[in-house]
């Protein structure tokens, strides 16, 4: 890991959060100059739109996922991974979820 943030998105689905973490990854990716990058979600629907494997049926998240794939295809090597909530950085990245809503 090379980096973690959190920020309050106000009232929206997980889905919405889901995307607006990983822009928010591959931007800071971006920002950083990386070449190569392993994006780890627990999101299934969202590792799935970003392969390829699921379309994206509501026109709001396909404004997101639009973003997401031109951002991404800035770095040269990129791949989507899906994950357990039990596995690898989910107990983190949920720690600091409740810490932002806890702020707000």
């Amino acid at each position: 890991m090379v980096h973690e943030h959190s920020e309050f998105l106000g009232v929206h689905t997980n889905n919405y959060a889901e995307y607006r973490g990983l822009i928010a990854g591959i931007s800071k990716v971006l920002e950083l100059g990386g070449t190569e990058a392993e994006f780890v979600m627990d999101s299934q629907l969202v590792i799935r739109q970003m392969t390829g494997q699921y379309r994206v049926k509501s026109p709001d998240m396909r404004v997101l996922y639009e973003d997401a794939v031109a951002l991404s295809s800035m770095i040269p090597k990129v791949s989507f991974r899906h994950v357990r909530r039990s596995e690898e950085f989910i107990p983190r990245a949920d720690a600091l979820l409740n810490a932002e809503m806890d702020r707000n």
